[in-house]
């Protein structure tokens, strides 16, 4: 059944560790001969080739293993995972643009593709200056909490009343900082004129500055940085960005009906067409939700015939789990 469904699609997508869709007999080479137009990818956790390609990988042991965890985190702190699972989230937009390149590639030439998608390597290409300063310098990036590698002031700084983040990168632009902010005397002072002094007197700008920015609520803030055009943003929690009027106005709250649980709200879909609708309120699908829907399309199945299959595919499951059983 699933040979005969391969022989129609256009993608196949899979991320069980490396082997096993060719053991069940699914894997790329089985599936090319019966659809050589196929684009098959698989996503696993250290990819297909390799010392590591036969180990399982979650998110946050890729998150480790890949550096990095050793960057994020305060300076003197333990490394730290992302919030979101960062690792899982990168690995599958890679996945979707490689198809979508694959899919190109077999508009021009007909040909269909293999690709094979590794989470540490996805992982490791997103450390981005890390990697090239070790190779430039010799020097191993070490966590430093918001704080840029290199620019400064550039980093989060308490408010009265949150938190709030600058990101000011040239020299000019750190003396409108500190016009700005009403701390003239900052931008005279012989440690701080220059990008490479505030390097080296980072602790001590971050002082004065909170000194006054502890003087002012986010809201405050945000008005003089708008008014003073200085890059600026609030360090917003997750019910502040979800009322975020920019949030809302690009539909980025969506509400999606659940066929058991009714009405939720989630985040909507962030790709934006000019003349290609985006559904983007649909909830994930229950198990085996489209099952009529697919055997009656693929196979000219009706509803009997696709619940006669599915009893019968119940009892091969148990005889197989207890034939292993019986083994071991």
């Amino acid at each position: 059944m699933c040979l005969d469904l391969a022989k129609r699609v256009d993608i196949i997508v899979e991320n069980f560790k490396p082997g096993t869709m060719a053991r069940m007999g699914l894997g790329y080479e089985e599936i090319r001969k019966i659809n050589p137009k196929v684009i098959y990818a698989s996503i696993s956790g250290f990819g297909q080739t390799g010392p590591y390609s036969k180990r399982g990988a979650l998110d946050v042991v890729i998150q480790g293993m890949s550096g990095f965890m050793s960057i994020t985190g305060e300076r003197n702190g333990r490394p730290m995972k992302a919030g979101p699972s960062i690792a899982d989230l990168v690995s599958g937009l890679y996945a979707f643009a490689a198809v979508q390149t694959a899919l190109y590639n077999r508009e021009r030439t007909g040909e269909g593709q293999y690709i094979d998608i590794g989470m540490m390597d996805c992982m490791y290409s997103c450390l981005d200056n890390a990697v090239v300063n070790y190779f430039a310098t010799g020097n191993i990036t070490q966590r430093n909490g918001t704080r840029h590698q290199i620019n400064t002031p550039f980093q989060s700084y308490h408010a009265k009343d949150g938190d709030v983040i600058f990101a000011i990168n040239r020299d000019l632009a750190y003396q409108r900082f500190c016009k700005a902010l009403g701390r003239e005397d900052l931008a005279t002072d012989e440690r701080f004129i220059k990008a490479e002094d505030r390097r080296k007197y980072t602790d001590e700008m971050e002082a004065e500055i909170e000194k006054t920015t502890t003087q002012y609520t986010v809201d405050e803030i945000e008005e003089i940085m708008l008014k003073h055009d200085i890059p600026f943003g609030r360090i917003n929690n997750i019910a502040q960005v979800s009322a975020d009027p920019q949030i809302l106005h690009r539909g980025m709250v969506v509400e999606a009906q659940h066929p058991h649980c009714g009405p939720y709200k989630m985040a909507g879909n962030p790709l934006h067409f000019s003349s290609i609708d985006v559904v983007a309120n649909r909830p994930a699908p229950m198990h085996g939700q489209h099952n009529y829907e697919v055997f009656a399309r693929f196979f000219g199945m009706d509803k009997t015939q696709v619940e006669e299959f599915l009893a019968q595919q119940k009892v091969n499951v148990a005889a197989s789990k207890k034939k292993k059983d019986d083994d071991e």
